[in-house]
């Protein structure tokens, strides 16, 4: 079962369910409440407070945990539960500035683990990561209309996170990496200026389209 899984530094985007804060509180004991997985004789619950920023997810097993819930929760949503041991192939992604430096680490942090059993809603799972696709963020989103930006000299897009604002720049479809992550006291001036097109080089520019559009993360694309 392929599944596609955002891990945002505010919350965790899915294509069939609702997002949920990036947020875990873990106990030994069974907790009061819903959303409860248990997982290597732990008990973790999803929780409002995400985890701080961190630049490398790989660090702990928290992320890996969030992407136990989400597995569960797209398996549910697809109705593919099934007693024996579920064949899952993941698509995730890294913000365009650490997809170079990260995206093996990142790649390999879900791999190799065997059979993993969890058991969230009072409900056992086992799962086999047999593969794992890491794309650039942004990039990915704009693939969704790349015959149209093929046939811009230059655009920008521009993903707007809860916390954080990752651009990228193409040409002619083809993306720079190399770019920085933006701070979220700088995404509301940093858009309002692109929106004003007061840090744009070009004279003039104009909005090609947008992909992804809930209310945690949004991506625009601009012509330049």
């Amino acid at each position: 079962m392929l599944i596609a899984i955002d891990h945002g530094n505010k919350s965790v985007k899915l294509p069939r369910g609702d997002p949920f804060v990036s947020g875990l509180v873990e106990s030994e004991v069974a907790p009061f409440g819903k959303d409860v997985l248990k997982y290597r004789g732990r008990y973790y619950q999803l929780s409002d407070h995400r985890i701080p920023y961190h630049r490398d997810k790989t660090e702990d097993e928290r992320f890996f945990v969030l992407t136990l819930f989400a597995i569960a929760r797209e398996i549910n949503a697809a109705g593919r539960y099934t007693a024996g041991t579920i064949q899952v192939q993941l698509a995730v992604g890294l913000p365009p500035a650490h997809f170079g430096a990260q995206h093996q680490a990142f790649t390999s942090y879900f791999l190799g683990r065997g059979p993993v059993s969890f058991v969230f809603h009072q409900r056992p799972y086992s799962i086999l990561i047999n593969d794992v696709a890491c794309f650039p963020q942004s990039y990915a989103a704009a693939v969704t209309i790349l015959p149209t930006l093929q046939n811009e000299p230059r655009a920008l897009v521009l993903d707007i996170g809860g916390f954080t604002a990752d651009y990228l720049q193409l040409r002619n479809g083809e993306g720079n990496l190399k770019l920085k992550k933006v701070p979220f006291p700088q995404v509301r001036s940093a858009t309002t200026s692109l929106m004003e097109g007061r840090r744009l080089s070009a004279t003039n520019w104009q909005m090609a389209g947008g992909v992804k559009n809930c209310p945690f993360s949004i991506s625009f694309f601009f012509s330049l």
